[in-house]
């Protein structure tokens, strides 16, 4: 696992398109602790299913509460890498604005953000009402990456009239912001409509790699340190 540590620090080194250091020694340092916990738990697996005849499932089960503090120590450490991985991804955090027309596309990194309509909407309320629920300003945007489709979703703003009682009239608005979002293992992108500029829509990017590695590392941190501390799986000794 060492060897694979070292070739992940080289790969991370090599490839990143800026020369970040520190991020690859911390993805090199993560696939050592992530490699040397599984090469453990697979030896320990193999040696249990060897004797017991069990299958690999409930051998690994097995493995993990035969010796809680050692194995599910080394599990909640399997977590915490992961969610350094994570971690280091906010090195790589960046945003942009951008000004485009319907039609146009702009690239980000490795992503082409492509404006596919825009429209305003008046959004009813209840049907005796005579005042609409909202009104929206709604861009529809595809997403590409590597020129790949990925998805489609929409980023609005809307305005809700509000009572005012000076005036006795909904003669004010309170606003609010629906973000485009899409959500990868690799990166969370999200896009937001920002006004109109020289009749040209300006679009605020920004781009959160690796964000679920930490959401993912922190569910298994939480699920391992239960069943560590918790008298789960343990027997229960004898009186004598």
């Amino acid at each position: 696992f060492l060897i694979i540590s070292i070739g992940v620090f080289l790969y991370a080194k090599i490839f990143l398109k800026e020369n970040h250091f520190l991020a690859s020694l911390s993805f090199g340092l993560s696939a050592f602790v992530m490699t040397g916990v599984l090469e453990e738990f697979y030896r320990a697996t193999k040696a249990r299913i060897s004797v017991t005849g069990e299958n690999i499932i409930k051998g690994f089960i097995g493995v993990l509460f035969q010796n809680k503090r050692r194995y599910l120590g080394y599990a909640v450490h399997f977590a915490l890498a992961i969610m350094f991985v994570g971690f280091t991804g906010k090195i790589f955090t960046d945003e942009a604005r951008f000004s485009l027309a319907k039609g146009e596309s702009a690239r980000f990194h490795n992503y082409i953000i492509e404006v596919q309509n825009f429209e305003t909407l008046m959004v009813k309320g209840a049907s005796q009402s005579k005042v609409p629920l909202y009104y929206t300003s709604k861009v529809t945007i595809d997403l590409y990456k590597n020129n790949r489709y990925i998805g489609t979703d929409t980023t609005e703003v809307r305005q809700y009239p509000r009572y005012n009682p000076n005036t006795g009239k909904y003669d004010e608005n309170q606003q609010t912001s629906e973000p485009f979002i899409i959500s990868k293992l690799d990166a969370d992108f999200y896009i937001q409509y920002a006004g109109m500029e020289e009749n040209r829509l300006v679009l605020q990017v920004w781009l959160n790699p690796l964000v679920k590695w930490v959401w993912i590392g922190f569910g298994f941190f939480v699920i391992f340190s239960l069943f560590l501390l918790l008298p789960i799986g343990e027997k229960k000794k004898k009186g004598g």
